[in-house]
Protein backbone atom coordinates (compact mmCIF):
# COMPACT_ATOMS: atom_id res chain seq x y z
CA UNK A 1 0.00 0.00 0.00
CA UNK A 2 1.84 3.25 -0.96
CA UNK A 3 2.10 5.80 1.46
CA UNK A 4 1.08 9.39 0.17
CA UNK A 5 3.52 11.73 -0.69
CA UNK A 6 5.16 14.35 1.44
CA UNK A 7 3.59 18.12 0.75
CA UNK A 8 6.26 20.21 -1.16
CA UNK A 9 7.45 22.99 0.77
CA UNK A 10 5.45 25.70 -1.68
CA UNK A 11 1.98 23.89 -0.73
CA UNK A 12 3.21 24.16 3.23
CA UNK A 13 3.83 27.97 2.74
CA UNK A 14 0.39 29.47 2.71
CA UNK A 15 -0.67 27.52 6.17
CA UNK A 16 2.64 28.82 7.56
CA UNK A 17 2.05 32.16 7.07
CA UNK A 18 -1.20 31.85 8.29
CA UNK A 19 -0.65 30.55 11.87
CA UNK A 20 2.19 32.86 12.15
CA UNK A 21 -0.47 35.94 12.00
CA UNK A 22 -2.98 33.84 13.96
CA UNK A 23 0.52 33.96 16.86
CA UNK A 24 1.21 37.31 15.90
CA UNK A 25 -2.33 38.88 16.19
CA UNK A 26 -2.47 36.77 20.04
CA UNK A 27 0.62 38.68 20.95
CA UNK A 28 -0.41 42.34 20.00
CA UNK A 29 -3.81 41.66 21.71
CA UNK A 30 -2.31 40.25 24.68
CA UNK A 31 -0.05 43.67 24.82
CA UNK A 32 -2.66 46.04 24.15
CA UNK A 33 -4.67 44.16 26.92
CA UNK A 34 -2.15 42.93 29.87
CA UNK A 35 -1.89 45.56 32.68
CA UNK A 36 0.64 47.92 32.18
CA UNK A 37 4.43 47.00 33.72
CA UNK A 38 4.54 48.93 37.50
CA UNK A 39 7.15 51.38 36.65
CA UNK A 40 5.57 54.46 37.94
CA UNK A 41 7.25 56.37 40.71
CA UNK A 42 6.22 55.29 43.96
CA UNK A 43 3.23 57.88 45.03
CA UNK A 44 4.38 60.16 47.97
CA UNK A 45 1.77 60.27 50.65
CA UNK A 46 3.05 63.43 52.73
CA UNK A 47 3.47 65.95 49.34
CA UNK A 48 0.58 68.87 49.83
CA UNK A 49 -1.29 65.97 51.40
CA UNK A 50 -4.31 69.10 51.67
CA UNK A 51 -3.90 69.95 48.47
CA UNK A 52 -2.49 67.05 45.67
CA UNK A 53 -3.93 63.71 45.27
CA UNK A 54 -0.83 61.27 45.34
CA UNK A 55 -2.62 58.74 42.83
CA UNK A 56 -3.87 60.94 39.73
CA UNK A 57 -3.72 64.14 38.78
CA UNK A 58 -6.21 65.58 40.41
CA UNK A 59 -6.75 68.07 43.69
CA UNK A 60 -7.79 66.31 47.22
CA UNK A 61 -10.91 67.87 48.78
CA UNK A 62 -10.18 71.27 50.68
CA UNK A 63 -9.32 71.13 54.32
CA UNK A 64 -11.91 72.23 56.52
CA UNK A 65 -11.36 72.64 60.37
CA UNK A 66 -14.89 73.87 61.66
CA UNK A 67 -13.50 74.55 65.12
CA UNK A 68 -10.23 76.25 64.02
CA UNK A 69 -13.03 78.91 61.69
CA UNK A 70 -14.90 79.06 65.06
CA UNK A 71 -12.42 80.59 66.84
CA UNK A 72 -11.32 82.79 64.42
CA UNK A 73 -14.13 84.13 64.15
CA UNK A 74 -14.65 84.80 68.14
CA UNK A 75 -11.78 87.52 67.53
CA UNK A 76 -13.88 89.87 64.91
CA UNK A 77 -14.96 93.38 65.77
CA UNK A 78 -18.68 93.29 66.67
CA UNK A 79 -20.82 96.36 67.18
CA UNK A 80 -24.44 97.00 67.99
CA UNK A 81 -27.07 95.34 66.09
CA UNK A 82 -28.55 98.75 63.71
CA UNK A 83 -31.82 99.97 64.85
CA UNK A 84 -34.93 98.35 63.23
CA UNK A 85 -35.23 101.25 60.80
CA UNK A 86 -32.38 100.86 59.33
CA UNK A 87 -32.81 96.53 59.07
CA UNK A 88 -36.42 96.14 58.01
CA UNK A 89 -36.15 97.96 54.99
CA UNK A 90 -33.05 96.56 54.15
CA UNK A 91 -34.04 93.09 54.69
CA UNK A 92 -37.42 94.24 52.57
CA UNK A 93 -34.67 94.12 49.33
CA UNK A 94 -33.22 91.51 50.48
CA UNK A 95 -36.36 89.46 50.80
CA UNK A 96 -37.44 90.90 47.30
CA UNK A 97 -34.22 89.97 45.71
CA UNK A 98 -34.28 86.45 46.79
CA UNK A 99 -37.97 85.87 45.48
CA UNK A 100 -36.75 87.39 41.65
CA UNK A 101 -33.22 85.37 41.63
CA UNK A 102 -35.98 82.57 43.03
CA UNK A 103 -38.19 83.02 39.69
CA UNK A 104 -35.32 83.73 37.64
CA UNK A 105 -36.83 87.34 36.64
CA UNK A 106 -34.71 89.43 34.35
CA UNK A 107 -31.79 91.18 34.60
CA UNK A 108 -34.12 94.65 34.19
CA UNK A 109 -36.42 93.46 36.82
CA UNK A 110 -33.71 92.82 39.13
CA UNK A 111 -31.74 95.85 38.56
CA UNK A 112 -33.95 98.61 40.73
CA UNK A 113 -34.49 96.41 43.16
CA UNK A 114 -30.56 95.66 43.37
CA UNK A 115 -30.14 99.30 43.60
CA UNK A 116 -32.16 99.67 45.85
CA UNK A 117 -30.70 97.28 48.50
CA UNK A 118 -27.39 98.86 47.81
CA UNK A 119 -28.90 102.23 48.92
CA UNK A 120 -29.83 100.64 52.27
CA UNK A 121 -26.68 98.80 52.93
CA UNK A 122 -24.80 102.06 52.16
CA UNK A 123 -27.41 103.90 54.47
CA UNK A 124 -26.60 100.91 57.50
CA UNK A 125 -22.90 101.25 57.03
CA UNK A 126 -23.39 105.12 57.28
CA UNK A 127 -24.52 104.61 60.60
CA UNK A 128 -23.21 101.68 62.19
CA UNK A 129 -20.20 100.62 60.00
CA UNK A 130 -18.55 97.52 59.38
CA UNK A 131 -18.85 96.44 62.50
CA UNK A 132 -22.68 96.93 62.37
CA UNK A 133 -23.18 95.01 59.27
CA UNK A 134 -21.19 92.09 60.28
CA UNK A 135 -23.38 92.07 63.22
CA UNK A 136 -26.43 92.79 61.20
CA UNK A 137 -25.52 89.84 59.04
CA UNK A 138 -24.56 87.73 61.76
CA UNK A 139 -28.14 88.67 62.94
CA UNK A 140 -29.96 86.91 60.32
CA UNK A 141 -28.23 83.27 59.85
CA UNK A 142 -30.48 81.84 62.11
CA UNK A 143 -33.47 82.66 60.08
CA UNK A 144 -31.35 82.11 56.81
CA UNK A 145 -30.47 78.25 58.43
CA UNK A 146 -33.91 77.79 59.24
CA UNK A 147 -35.35 78.53 55.56
CA UNK A 148 -32.41 76.82 53.82
CA UNK A 149 -33.82 73.30 55.92
CA UNK A 150 -37.36 73.96 55.54
CA UNK A 151 -36.36 74.02 51.27
CA UNK A 152 -34.34 70.70 51.65
CA UNK A 153 -37.13 69.11 53.38
CA UNK A 154 -39.47 70.33 51.04
CA UNK A 155 -37.58 69.17 48.40
CA UNK A 156 -36.51 65.73 49.70
CA UNK A 157 -40.90 64.90 49.46
CA UNK A 158 -41.34 65.80 46.03
CA UNK A 159 -39.54 64.86 42.51
CA UNK A 160 -38.27 68.65 40.93
CA UNK A 161 -34.80 69.34 41.92
CA UNK A 162 -34.97 72.44 44.46
CA UNK A 163 -34.24 74.92 42.11
CA UNK A 164 -37.09 74.24 40.48
CA UNK A 165 -39.29 74.00 43.19
CA UNK A 166 -38.20 77.69 44.49
CA UNK A 167 -39.20 78.93 40.92
CA UNK A 168 -42.72 78.48 41.13
CA UNK A 169 -43.11 78.11 44.83
CA UNK A 170 -46.17 77.75 46.92
CA UNK A 171 -47.43 80.19 49.08
CA UNK A 172 -46.52 78.33 52.32
CA UNK A 173 -42.83 78.39 50.93
CA UNK A 174 -42.42 82.09 49.89
CA UNK A 175 -41.02 83.31 53.31
CA UNK A 176 -38.13 80.52 53.60
CA UNK A 177 -37.72 81.29 49.15
CA UNK A 178 -37.30 85.03 50.11
CA UNK A 179 -34.61 84.07 52.55
CA UNK A 180 -32.52 81.57 50.71
CA UNK A 181 -33.60 81.70 47.12
CA UNK A 182 -31.13 83.27 45.91
CA UNK A 183 -28.06 81.01 47.88
CA UNK A 184 -29.61 77.78 46.96
CA UNK A 185 -28.83 78.75 43.23
CA UNK A 186 -25.63 80.04 43.88
CA UNK A 187 -25.27 76.55 45.80
CA UNK A 188 -26.42 74.68 43.23
CA UNK A 189 -24.18 75.81 40.24
CA UNK A 190 -21.04 75.41 42.20
CA UNK A 191 -22.01 71.88 43.42
CA UNK A 192 -22.43 72.58 47.26
CA UNK A 193 -25.97 71.21 46.82
CA UNK A 194 -27.60 68.27 45.94
CA UNK A 195 -30.93 68.11 43.78
CA UNK A 196 -32.84 67.95 47.19
CA UNK A 197 -30.87 70.69 48.70
CA UNK A 198 -28.84 68.67 50.68
CA UNK A 199 -25.29 69.71 51.94
CA UNK A 200 -22.79 67.42 52.88
CA UNK A 201 -21.70 67.71 56.64
CA UNK A 202 -18.47 68.27 56.06
CA UNK A 203 -19.20 71.31 53.71
CA UNK A 204 -21.44 72.80 56.23
CA UNK A 205 -18.90 75.66 57.40
CA UNK A 206 -19.47 76.39 53.87
CA UNK A 207 -22.85 77.91 54.25
CA UNK A 208 -22.64 80.34 56.80
CA UNK A 209 -19.14 81.34 55.02
CA UNK A 210 -20.70 81.34 51.30
CA UNK A 211 -23.87 83.16 53.11
CA UNK A 212 -21.67 86.29 54.35
CA UNK A 213 -19.16 85.91 51.22
CA UNK A 214 -22.92 86.92 49.15
CA UNK A 215 -23.53 89.94 51.56
CA UNK A 216 -19.99 91.36 51.35
CA UNK A 217 -19.72 90.92 47.22
CA UNK A 218 -23.32 90.44 45.29
CA UNK A 219 -25.42 92.15 47.44
CA UNK A 220 -23.21 95.04 48.86
CA UNK A 221 -21.16 95.55 46.07
CA UNK A 222 -17.70 95.25 48.42
CA UNK A 223 -15.11 94.90 46.29
CA UNK A 224 -12.80 92.88 49.30
CA UNK A 225 -14.62 90.59 51.24
CA UNK A 226 -11.29 89.92 53.61
CA UNK A 227 -12.46 93.16 55.21
CA UNK A 228 -15.40 91.32 57.15
CA UNK A 229 -14.05 87.58 56.71
CA UNK A 230 -11.24 86.16 58.79
CA UNK A 231 -8.27 84.97 57.11
CA UNK A 232 -8.61 81.03 57.49
CA UNK A 233 -12.30 82.07 55.88
CA UNK A 234 -10.93 83.82 53.13
CA UNK A 235 -8.66 80.35 52.91
CA UNK A 236 -10.93 78.01 52.52
CA UNK A 237 -13.27 79.88 49.78
CA UNK A 238 -10.54 80.23 47.93
CA UNK A 239 -9.15 76.70 48.14
CA UNK A 240 -12.90 75.27 47.89
CA UNK A 241 -13.53 76.75 44.69
CA UNK A 242 -10.43 75.99 43.50
CA UNK A 243 -10.08 72.27 44.53
CA UNK A 244 -13.77 70.96 45.05
CA UNK A 245 -16.25 73.67 43.09
CA UNK A 246 -17.91 72.63 39.85
CA UNK A 247 -19.21 74.30 36.51
CA UNK A 248 -16.15 77.57 36.87
CA UNK A 249 -14.23 78.56 34.11
CA UNK A 250 -10.48 77.58 34.11
CA UNK A 251 -9.51 81.28 33.93
CA UNK A 252 -11.28 82.28 37.28
CA UNK A 253 -9.50 78.99 39.02
CA UNK A 254 -6.49 79.71 37.67
CA UNK A 255 -6.90 83.04 39.70
CA UNK A 256 -7.62 80.96 42.84
CA UNK A 257 -4.10 80.15 42.19
CA UNK A 258 -2.87 83.20 42.33
CA UNK A 259 -5.06 84.17 45.35
CA UNK A 260 -3.89 80.67 47.38
CA UNK A 261 -0.57 81.45 46.71
CA UNK A 262 -0.57 85.36 48.16
CA UNK A 263 -2.25 83.77 51.12
CA UNK A 264 0.51 80.65 51.96
CA UNK A 265 4.09 81.59 50.19
CA UNK A 266 4.47 77.62 49.96
CA UNK A 267 1.41 77.12 48.33
CA UNK A 268 2.85 75.01 44.72
CA UNK A 269 1.18 77.27 42.21
CA UNK A 270 2.95 75.52 38.98
CA UNK A 271 1.49 72.39 40.24
CA UNK A 272 -1.48 73.33 40.93
CA UNK A 273 -1.80 75.01 37.48
CA UNK A 274 -0.38 71.26 36.07
CA UNK A 275 -3.70 70.16 37.51
CA UNK A 276 -6.02 72.64 36.13
CA UNK A 277 -4.35 72.52 32.50
CA UNK A 278 -4.48 68.34 32.36
CA UNK A 279 -8.23 68.84 33.65
CA UNK A 280 -8.25 70.81 30.52
CA UNK A 281 -6.64 68.77 28.13
CA UNK A 282 -3.67 71.17 27.35
CA UNK A 283 -1.16 68.22 28.23
CA UNK A 284 1.76 70.10 27.16
CA UNK A 285 1.82 73.11 29.04
CA UNK A 286 0.99 70.67 32.14
CA UNK A 287 4.00 68.67 30.97
CA UNK A 288 5.91 72.01 31.50
CA UNK A 289 4.12 73.26 34.96
CA UNK A 290 4.81 69.97 36.33
CA UNK A 291 8.71 70.27 35.40
CA UNK A 292 8.86 73.51 36.70
CA UNK A 293 7.18 72.63 40.08
CA UNK A 294 9.88 69.88 40.40
CA UNK A 295 12.64 72.34 40.22
CA UNK A 296 11.28 74.50 42.98
CA UNK A 297 10.02 72.26 45.16
CA UNK A 298 12.75 69.30 45.43
CA UNK A 299 10.33 67.25 48.08
CA UNK A 300 7.34 67.65 45.55
CA UNK A 301 9.71 65.65 42.79
CA UNK A 302 9.22 62.57 43.27
CA UNK A 303 4.84 63.43 42.71
CA UNK A 304 5.55 65.45 39.79
CA UNK A 305 7.75 62.51 38.57
CA UNK A 306 4.82 60.53 38.82
CA UNK A 307 2.30 62.88 37.60
CA UNK A 308 4.81 63.30 34.19
CA UNK A 309 4.74 59.40 33.98
CA UNK A 310 0.93 59.50 34.42
CA UNK A 311 1.11 62.14 31.33
CA UNK A 312 3.49 59.94 29.03
CA UNK A 313 -0.22 58.01 28.72
CA UNK A 314 -2.26 61.55 27.72
CA UNK A 315 -2.49 62.17 24.36
CA UNK A 316 -1.67 65.74 23.25
CA UNK A 317 -4.53 67.62 23.10
CA UNK A 318 -4.47 71.42 21.56
CA UNK A 319 -5.06 74.75 24.02
CA UNK A 320 -8.46 75.37 23.13
CA UNK A 321 -9.44 71.69 23.52
CA UNK A 322 -12.46 71.07 25.39
CA UNK A 323 -11.79 70.41 29.07
CA UNK A 324 -12.63 72.61 32.11
CA UNK A 325 -14.86 74.84 31.01
CA UNK A 326 -13.64 77.88 29.88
Amino acid sequence: MSQPANPTPSRLLPALLLLGLIALGGLLAYAALRPPPDTLAPAPEDAAPDLLDPQRIAFLPAPIDAAALERARAHLTTGPLPAPELRDPLLARFHELNRLEATRASEPTRRPVETALAIRVRELLGVAGKPGLYTFIEHTLPDFRAALQTLHQRAAQQPLPIEELIQAPPDDLLPAVQWAGGFVLLARSVGLMDPQGAIAPRLAPLVDLLYRYRWYTTLTGSADPRELLTRDEYRLLVRWRLQEAQNLPIQQRLRYIHEAATLDPDFPAPAAEGVLLTQDNNIAAARERFAEQATLRPDLAPLMDRYLQLLDATPEKSLDSPGTKH
